[in-house]
Parts: structure tokens; sequence; C-alpha cells
């Protein structure tokens, strides 16, 4: 005999907890048909028949709350039962009821997921893939989903990014921009070769000007910043603007001019 401590809201269904530290998920309709009140006294058996009749329901029910939030793959529910205590042999059945119900197909799951990853965040098929996985997508569904993504679209959409980040007002040269758009490039998912492409046909150098100012004023700092010995402080001063992205004909060009003036 157990006695019923504690009965909480959990989400569409009740979480019923016992005297010996157990729980139950059970539906409201149970609740009511078993008159399962805080306090209550209650047979093992019983509990049994209350498991055995309605934690499928329960979860069934969970489920159902769940999809309303949108489309959601086998994987997604299997998670969201499990983190609301559902058993691992009610998961699958209501996994599989979901399926049979036609609320679940993971294909059309990644088709449509795809299709919104192509259209609106513009993202590369890596990021994709990646994002699928963790969705407990499996590799077939995957490589199926993506065969929708045609080298012609990831192109064009890698074409589409590089010109919204190129003409972002940054105060950096034109050679770092590219080092960044190249990697920003490859942090939205885009296939080495198709990066290689956009990289290819990238416009010259726009802010010629802008760069020289800017790579006199980071030069002169940094002949400030780097020591006192006149051959190593030139070998770092010359790194450092190289890391910064610019060209080395102009850093050799500012470093002799640099030196020139201080001859002077």
């Amino acid at each position: 005999m157990l006695t019923i401590v504690k009965i909480s809201k959990k989400k569409e269904n009740y979480l019923v907890y016992f005297s010996d530290d157990t729980s139950l998920l059970v539906t409201e309709d149970q609740l009511v048909s078993h008159r399962l009140l805080k306090g209550k006294e209650i047979l093992e058996d019983e509990i049994l028949k209350i498991k055995k009749e309605g934690s499928e329901a329960a979860g069934l029910n969970l489920a159902l709350h769940y999809l309303n939030y949108g489309l959601k793959s086998a994987g997604e529910i299997f998670t969201y039962l499990k983190k609301h205590d559902v058993s691992k042999e009610d998961r699958q059945l209501v996994v599989e009821k979901l399926k049979e119900l036609g609320y679940v197909d993971d294909l059309h799951y990644a088709k449509s997921f795809v299709n919104d990853q192509i259209n609106f965040t513009k993202t590369g098929p890596m990021v994709i893939m990646l994002k699928l996985k963790e969705k407990k997508i499996s590799d077939e569904l995957i490589q199926e989903a993506l065969a929708g993504y045609s080298q012609e679209l990831e192109l064009k959409n890698a074409q589409k990014i590089a010109e919204q980040y190129l003409n972002k007002t940054q105060k950096i040269p034109y050679g770092q921009k590219l080092q960044k758009l190249r990697n920003h490039l490859h942090q939205k998912g885009f296939l080495p070769e198709t990066i290689s492409q956009i990289m290819a046909n990238v416009p010259e150098n726009p802010q010629e000007k802008e760069d020289k100012e800017l790579l006199l004023e980071m030069g002169e700092k940094a002949f400030v910043t780097y020591g006192k010995d006149p051959f190593k402080k030139k070998q770092k001063v010359k790194a450092f603007l190289y890391r910064k992205g610019f060209p080395l004909e102009d850093i050799q060009e500012f470093i002799d001019n640099y030196q020139g003036e201080e001859r002077e």
C-alpha cells in the first residue's frame, strides 16, 4: 500500500508522487476516474493497472502538445518525452503512433528544414547537415534532403552573404576584411570549393585610399610599441601589419619611408 504525497501539473498531464519516492505520469481522465488525490492510499496493483492503461496516452498527449509549436523530428519528440519522465518503452510506442498518424515524418521534416535554411538564413550545406544530425535525423535522410540544395543555389546564397558582408562598414584593411569573409563563409557552412569561387571573384580593393591612411596610422603606433632594436622592430612591425591584411608591397613602402624619415 502506497500513499499519494503530491500531485503536480505537467504540461497536458499530471505527475503523481508516491510515498516510496516513485512517480507516475497520468492523464486528466485517469486522475478523475481513479480518484487520485493527495493523501489517498492506493494498492500497488492499482498503480500498475493505471500505468499500463495510461502511460502511453499521457506520452501521446505530451507529444501532441509539443507538436503544436511546429514540425518535430522523431528524435526531438523522443528527447522531449524523456525530459518529461515518459518511460523508454512508451516513448518508442508514442513515436511509432505519431508516425502512423502522419504527424511525424523525418524526411518531410528534413526537406522542410533544408528549404527554410536555404531561403531564409542562406546557410550552407555543412551547417545544415550538422543541425539535422543534432535533431537525430539519419545520415541517409539528410543526404536525400540536401539533394535539393544544388551547387548553383549554394553559390548564389554564398554570393549574397559575401556582398552583404563586404558592404558592412568596418575600419579594417580590405585584406583583413577578405580574411574575415572567408572565415564567415566557412562558419555559415559553405563548401570549400564554393568559398574558393567566391573569393576568386571579389571586387578589387574599393577602399585603397582608406587602407593607406589606416596603414600609416597603425604602422606608426607599431613602431612606437615594438622595442628599440631597429632590425627587430622592423620585422615585428612588418609581421604585425601583414597579419592585419595589408599588402606586402604597401607595408615595405611604409617601412622604407618611415625609416627614411628617422634617418633625416
